[in-house]
């Protein structure tokens, strides 16, 4: 990823002009979501990218989080199908570093327990049943491909696992890295990497590994996620995530 404008523009001073010229992209955000605070915001939507020698159009989802600065302009924070971005001298800017749970306190906490608690309940009762659990009414779940999942899409997906015998066994493991709370206290968001482990039937056993990026919003006393994703990364820049 790229973090920091400094990065940004060393990036595209190096590469990123050639980079540009060879291909284009383009989106259209479907959602936009404003915190209590009015300092905090997120959008979603889908982007297409042209060239770079594709031979046709691709499409995506993207999310954005956006923060408001001191001059009351919205900033990019973070974002996945994009790019990441932190705002610079800004005093509460993030360290993009691994968070330590035991470090964290009150709702910062929870937010993150969120997204670790979650992991350990698709192991016990499923992937598709965890997703069902922590979405909210109005959340979706957005891969490399297809169309975004809704609280529904989980709901019939878990009817349909339990008519058909697993004739493919999946493991979904992932761990929160980073994790940020609006002063609202009712929206965050948590990112760090994920493994997916794939067994077939006749034994063969892949590893799938990427990022995830997940915005949570508190409802009557509980996390909820709004908006998850994840892009799938190369095995060399993969760290693998196992359940502990």
């Amino acid at each position: 990823p790229l973090i920091g404008i400094t990065a940004i523009n060393d990036w595209e001073k190096n590469t990123g002009k050639a980079t540009w010229k060879a291909g284009k992209i383009s989106w259209e955000p479907k959602r936009v979501y404003i915190s209590p605070t009015d300092t905090f915001g997120y959008t979603y939507g889908q982007f297409k990218k042209m060239g770079w020698g594709l031979q046709k159009p691709v499409s995506g989802y993207y999310c954005t989080v956006w923060l408001k600065n001191k001059k009351g302009k919205w900033k990019i924070f973070f974002s996945q199908g994009l790019f990441q971005l932190k705002i610079k001298g800004d005093p509460n800017r993030p360290v993009f570093n691994e968070v330590k749970a035991s470090q964290l306190t009150g709702l910062q906490k929870t937010l993150l327990d969120a997204d670790v608690f979650f992991p350990k309940y698709a192991k016990q009762y499923g992937i598709s049943a965890a997703f069902h659990q922590f979405i909210a009414d109005d959340g979706i779940a957005v891969g490399d491909s297809g169309p975004a999942a809704t609280k529904e899409t989980y709901r019939q997906l878990m009817i349909t696992e339990k008519k058909q015998s697993a004739q493919v066994s999946r493991t979904l493991a992932w761990r929160p890295v980073f994790s940020y709370l609006d002063s609202s206290a009712v929206i965050g968001f948590n990112t760090g990497p994920y493994t997916m482990t794939v067994v077939e039937q006749n034994g063969r056993k892949r590893k799938l590994h990427g990022n995830f990026f997940s915005i949570w919003k508190r409802e009557k006393g509980e996390w909820r996620f709004v908006y998850d994703g994840g892009n799938r990364v190369s095995d060399k820049k993969a760290q693998a995530v196992d359940y502990k």
